[in-house]
């Protein structure tokens, strides 16, 4: 086998394949929750599941008052190259 496909394991440890559309939208979707972790979540102190479900609500409520689509700071080649070098090291010691 060259590649293993690329799978996830499901909460009851069953591994799945995932179609690469959905794989696509997951990549898409990081960034943001990443955005959405530096600017309210880690910044918050939430005394209950309520309240913190309530803050992530309220922050996409703004955000998507004002959408602005996300820009990438970096070309596909330069991420490419950082993956590629990456992996380097990895791939070595096996």
């Amino acid at each position: 086998m060259s590649e293993e496909p690329n799978l996830i394991c499901a909460p009851e440890g069953t591994p799945i394949i995932l179609p690469i559309q959905i794989k696509r939208k997951a990549l898409k979707v990081e960034p943001f929750f990443g955005l959405i972790t530096d600017q309210r979540i880690r910044r918050g102190v939430f005394k209950s599941v309520a309240e913190l479900e309530s803050a992530i609500m309220d922050y996409l409520d703004q955000h998507n008052a004002q959408p602005k689509p996300f820009v990438w700071t970096k070309s596909a080649g330069e991420i490419l190259e950082k993956v590629a070098r990456a992996k380097q090291p990895s791939e070595s010691q096996h």
